[in-house]
């Protein structure tokens, strides 16, 4: 069967279309042009788009035509020759609070996938690097470390109440073991007061003393027996604790098979994609899980009426809730005021500044003697603060409402834990080493990039990336989501240098650098890849996903564009035509809803709808090549 030269339609009479009938070659550049209102996207994407996204849907499972969204079946006779049909148009809000510019154009993907495979770990703690060492390289680093000295080596134990060691430390005597270090303190098992006293229900901590001996060549296979008692113990952890001389201090050296910090010893899970990502639990900030922003109270709207008295009701949020929860704040607003001391009838702003801080943010580990109802005496205690008992509140009332009330004392800021790039501590202390660059890259965008190591001339010639030198500071994921596109498609370019001989890194960093490319050749170099997707104009988002659809690489596709060329520079709007065409050149076919003279002119098919707009519109003026029209 021969396949379709052509799109057929018959009988388009959506809105204002006048029963028209065309046929749009396929595997071409389409402009449909015409005055506001003349029925353009009435054609495009009311009809033409309309109709294959219809037949796209019946061709699906009942079940999955109830989840997508459905469109009226346009009015038109029929259309013959449609394949899919993908529409670019001009809207924004797509995305939800999670999807960025990276993860929109799958550079994100990408991304996490290069940093969990060439990304080297530090702990955030401490900045410690990230190593995993074998049985053999942990004895090495012991005797290179600590060469003759004496040693004790621990395996980390349990940690649990002293109600719960009195369970388990006669099992540890059972099993052979003599002593152990409870509450950073060595004592034999045998020992009367082997707990502390004063302990209370505190935690402790119970390391097993598994061997004590010297650092030296001849104890070398006894330490490696010992090592991996304490490994096996330790559930692959264990503490070496090393001492010069018999007056000495103790020193820790904490040591693992799993992949551990040098310093600290905290062991760390190997990396995956997963990690990197704040859509996952493995790679979210914890506080804000991954939305990089955080609800919080601002002192402005607790105390929105700084003329009011702490008594007349200043302190708005402790005068909403049930009415235990107000009789509660008023009490303790009262033996504050008896406590601080402040008056409590002088407006706020007349207060001290302390006093004002106090009250707002607590007061440390001062201790108050507080009595609420059902209180027989005082009980002393430290006041948080207001702000702290509203989180307090927010966080765990079962009330929609009073929830809904409190949030309209807060504000929407960045996460005080991650700073706003939504990651969690160990994942964004994870960094890949940056190239510095002999010899300068010149940027397809034009502009001065990385700040470090980077500085592209201003040429729009592409040579050869070389003169790759010494490796600068690593960089970490969110350093890289904060780069603009034309600063990340050089840190790419140079990173495909890098790894050319490398096949695996090779097709990774060549796909982030493309799709950076693609998104720079429209015109996008100057926005963030964090930048949050629903925020972009309606244009941006529009090029935005034309990028997207340039990396995927589609053919035999119906691409339909609402006015791509909207707000662009003229420099910027000659990239945009290179892509609409490269985009045509893969064996698509490109509709284009355009007033542009250069998009008019590059056309392969031009169609003019009018003559008004309208009841007036909706006629088929012309349909031909553009030097057909300007006859």
């Amino acid at each position: 069967m021969q396949a379709a030269t052509h799109i057929h339609i018959k009988g388009a009479r959506e809105h204002n279309l006048k029963n028209l009938e065309l046929r749009l070659p396929r595997g071409k550049l389409i402009v449909v042009t015409g005055p506001s209102g003349s029925g353009k996207s009435s054609l495009a994407f009311d009809t033409l788009y309309a109709e294959g996204y219809r037949k796209y849907i019946e061709s699906l499972s009942t079940q999955a035509r109830q989840i997508l969204d459905q469109l009226k079946r346009p009015d038109v006779d029929f259309i013959h020759g449609l394949s899919p049909v993908l529409a670019i148009e001009q809207r924004t809000g797509a995305g939800g609070p999670r999807s960025t510019i990276a993860t929109a154009t799958e550079i994100a993907d990408y991304a996490q996938l290069l940093w969990a495979l060439l990304g080297e770990q530090t702990c955030p703690k401490d900045g410690g690097r990230v190593l995993q060492r074998s049985l053999d390289d942990n004895v090495a680093h012991v005797l290179a470390t600590c060469p003759g000295e004496r040693l004790m080596l621990l395996a980390p134990g349990l940690k649990a109440k002293p109600s719960v060691l009195r369970d388990e430390l006669p099992r540890l005597r059972q099993r052979g073991f003599q002593r152990v270090r409870i509450d950073g303190e060595i004592k034999t098992l045998d020992d009367p007061k082997l707990i502390p006293t004063g302990a209370g229900t505190r935690e402790l901590a119970v390391d097993l003393v598994i061997d004590r001996l010297v650092a030296n060549a001849e104890q070398r296979s006894r330490l490696a027996d010992s090592l991996e008692l304490a490994f096996r113990e330790g559930k692959d952890r264990a503490i070496v604790l090393a001492q010069k001389t018999a007056d000495a201090p103790w020193r820790e050296l904490p040591l693992s098979q799993a992949r551990a910090c040098e310093v600290c010893g905290d062991v760390f899970e190997k990396l995956t994609p997963k990690h990197f990502s704040f859509n996952h639990r493995d790679g979210a900030c914890p506080t804000c899980e991954g939305l990089g922003r955080k609800l919080k109270f601002v002192p402005e709207l607790i105390v929105a009426d700084p003329a009011k008295s702490v008594r007349e009701g200043a302190i708005k949020p402790w005068r909403i809730g049930g009415k235990n929860l107000i009789i509660k704040h008023n009490a303790l607003l009262k033996q504050l005021a008896e406590q601080l001391p402040f008056d409590a009838d002088v407006p706020w702003q007349d207060l001290p500044e302390k006093t004002r801080q106090h009250l707002l943010f607590g007061a440390g580990e001062r201790q108050f003697a507080f009595k609420l109802r059902r209180m027989r005496e005082a009980k002393a205690s430290a006041f948080p603060g207001i702000i702290a008992d509203l989180e307090e509140s927010f966080r765990h009332t079962d009330s929609d409402g009073f929830r809904a009330r409190l949030s309209t004392f807060m504000v929407s800021g960045p996460c005080p834990e991650c700073h706003g790039h939504r990651l969690n501590a160990r994942s964004g202390a994870v960094g890949i080493e940056k190239p510095e660059l002999g010899n300068r890259i010149p940027d397809t965008a034009g502009a001065n990039i990385l700040d470090s190591g980077f500085r592209p001339a201003h040429s729009g010639s592409a040579t050869p990336v070389s003169g790759l030198r010494t490796p600068v500071s690593p960089i970490s994921f969110p350093s890289f989501m904060a780069m603009d596109i034309a600063e990340a498609h050089a840190f790419a370019r140079a990173l495909v240098a890098q790894h050319a001989g490398n096949d695996a890194i090779r097709d990774v960093v060549t796909g982030i650098e493309q799709r950076l490319h693609f998104l720079l050749e429209t015109g996008l170099g100057y926005l963030t890849l964090e930048r949050d997707y629903g925020t972009l104009s309606g244009g941006e988002a529009q090029r935005v996903r034309l990028a997207t659809q340039l990396g995927m690489g589609l053919i035999g596709v119906i691409y339909v564009l609402d006015e791509p060329s909207i707000g662009l520079h003229p420099h910027d709007n000659r990239k945009l035509l290179e892509t609409i065409v490269a985009l045509r050149d893969r064996g698509n076919t490109v509709v284009v809803v355009e007033h542009d003279e250069d998009t008019l002119r590059l056309a392969d098919e031009l169609i003019e709808l009018g003559p008004e707009a309208g009841t007036e519109g909706g006629q088929l003026l012309f349909q031909g090549t553009p030097a057909d029209c300007m006859k």
